[in-house]
């Protein structure tokens, strides 16, 4: 195993949140506070040195956070620095997938492509690099403009999904599915832009 899959302890598999995964010894409003405490303080570490917030993450590991934040509130600031983290790991083990769905949809998205911020034709480093820089960003004050270019890319790799699937192939109800999941990942990244461009998430 490398060091930078060690670091992330596992893949995943689809750019959007995985499926919660609750403690059964605690109770709904007990999880979603103990969920805010980790991602204010996370923030709160960010605001000096965003690169420690993303460390002190990684040290938590992305299976960690899934179990710490999947239950939150759609569009809440756990739920948000979920979807990037997982979108980060995504874009770092399955990159070649990436690549390919961002090329396609790329000239259907042409608008938010100026916003994702990534070349035409990204290379695995690139599409790695982007995914860090979503999470610096956000630990670093910048949560809005991280989860609008977030936004941006998965309507892209939305369009890239519906351009790949072949109505004659068995496999387009599952590429129609995924594409729109993460459509609707990218609208409430786009609606939890709006919410934390205020002042005390910078």
């Amino acid at each position: 195993m490398t060091d930078d899959a060690a670091r992330f302890r596992r893949p995943a598999s689809l750019p959007q949140q995985p499926p919660a995964s609750p403690a059964p010894d605690s109770s709904p409003g007990r999880r979603a506070e103990l969920a805010e405490d980790i991602a204010r303080a996370l923030l709160t570490v960010g605001r000096d040195d965003p690169a420690l917030a993303l460390r002190r993450a990684d040290e938590l590991g992305v299976v960690e956070l899934t179990e710490a934040w999947s239950g939150s509130e759609s569009g809440s600031l756990p739920d948000v620095l979920l979807t990037l983290h997982v979108l980060r790991t995504w874009l770092h083990f399955r990159s070649a997938e990436a690549r390919l769905l961002y090329e396609t949809g790329r000239h259907a998205e042409q608008v938010s492509e100026v916003v994702a911020g990534l070349p035409d034709t990204p290379t695995p480093d690139d599409l790695a690099g982007f995914g860090e820089t979503l999470l610096l960003l956000a630990y670093g004050g910048r949560l809005a403009a991280a989860a609008d270019r977030a936004a941006a890319f998965l309507g892209i790799v939305a369009a890239g999904r519906e351009q790949l699937a072949d109505p004659a192939s068995d496999e387009a109800p599952a590429l129609v599915g995924q594409a729109a999941k993460a459509r609707a990942g990218a609208a409430v990244l786009r609606r939890a832009a709006t919410t934390f461009a205020g002042p005390e998430y910078r």
